[in-house]
């Protein structure tokens, strides 16, 4: 797999999860407002979501995957790109330095 196509998987797992807590939120009586945000740091695997054409070349990506451009073109979601070196979700997934790892941890309002 390409690291778009990678991305275009984990990312419909992304999608699932927002839209079981849009459920819920509903279910409580909370308005959701509009469309959930996602942050993004593969715009190759944004341009998948959000075009329609580039279906055609990747045919092999599991139909199950493909609702997320569904959800995209009916405003469920909305992906916005953000640069790798402010991805907060890397500080749990990746191997970081420490001058990276201090700049996320700052970013999502933790201090030492």
């Amino acid at each position: 797999l390409s690291s778009a196509e990678a991305e275009f998987i984990s990312l419909s797992g992304a999608v699932k999860e927002a839209i079981w807590l849009r459920m819920l939120l509903k279910d409580l009586q909370r308005d959701v407002g509009g469309p959930t945000v996602i942050h993004e740091d593969n715009q190759a695997c944004i341009t998948v979501a959000e075009d329609d054409r580039m279906t055609k070349r990747l045919k092999h990506i599991d139909v199950r995957y493909r609702f997320v451009q569904d959800e995209v073109q009916r405003g469920i979601v909305r992906l916005e790109y953000v640069p790798s070196e402010e991805q907060i979700a890397d500080i749990m997934t990746k191997g970081l330095t420490r001058v990276q790892f201090e700049k996320l941890r700052k970013l999502l309002g933790v201090s030492a």
